[in-house]
């Protein structure tokens, strides 16, 4: 399962093994040598995967068989009980951006109750938060106002969420960007642009055509 420790081609042992004997070192592949640290490194990262997908007591075992110089890994997984989400909490000190954010969630969370606990999910809705309020006006927002705090102490196998959404630092409520004037240059049919003055034109006090 790991894929630390792969077994070479039948091919590349073949030619190293057939080359080193006439002293070149540089052809084929050497064989992969056991390491025990490298095995035990494996069986870690297959746990954490296991608890980052919702299996937050999953244990997994190695076990190393060898004949005739050649080693077998055995990893056993004991997932344990699968977490899902259970109670759902905001607490977004802004108004304006709770009222955007429950208006939105429902079209790009991946978190609901009864759904299996991910931790992929929480980073995605906290990346979802950042990238909604940055296409409304918010363009001083920062991922780091966002907080989602998971509890599992329950022996249920549910892990309840608290989502927070910070205001800036000694601020009510975040600063929110809104249009001011625009201004439209026009250049002239050849592609040059002229060094006269062009003509200018506002409509609705807001657009100015040059």
């Amino acid at each position: 399962m790991a894929a630390d420790i792969q077994p070479n081609s039948s091919f590349s042992l073949w030619k190293y093994n057939n080359f080193n004997k006439k002293g070149n070192k540089k052809i084929g592949e050497a064989p992969h040598l056991l390491d025990s640290a490298l095995v035990d490194v494996s069986r870690k990262q297959i746990e954490g995967f296991l608890n980052n997908k919702g299996f937050l007591n999953a244990k997994v075992n190695s076990a190393i068989k060898v004949k005739n110089k050649r080693a077998e890994i055995v990893y056993v997984a004991n997932p344990g009980t699968a977490f899902k989400f259970g109670n759902l909490n905001f607490d977004i000190l802004d108004s304006a951006v709770e009222k955007l954010y429950l208006a939105k969630r429902a079209s790009f969370t991946r978190i609901d109750s009864g759904a299996r606990y991910d931790i992929d999910s929480i980073a995605y809705e906290r990346e979802q938060i950042y990238l909604l309020m940055k296409q409304n006006g918010y363009f001083d927002f920062v991922r780091q106002y966002v907080r989602l705090l998971v509890d599992t102490t329950s022996d249920k196998g549910v892990a309840d969420i608290k989502l927070q959404i910070l205001n800036p630092q000694n601020q009510d409520k975040h600063p929110i960007y809104t249009l001011g004037n625009t201004v439209i240059s026009i250049q002239s049919s050849n592609g040059i642009i002229e060094n006269s003055i062009p003509d200018s034109s506002f409509i609705n006090h807001q657009y100015q055509f040059y």
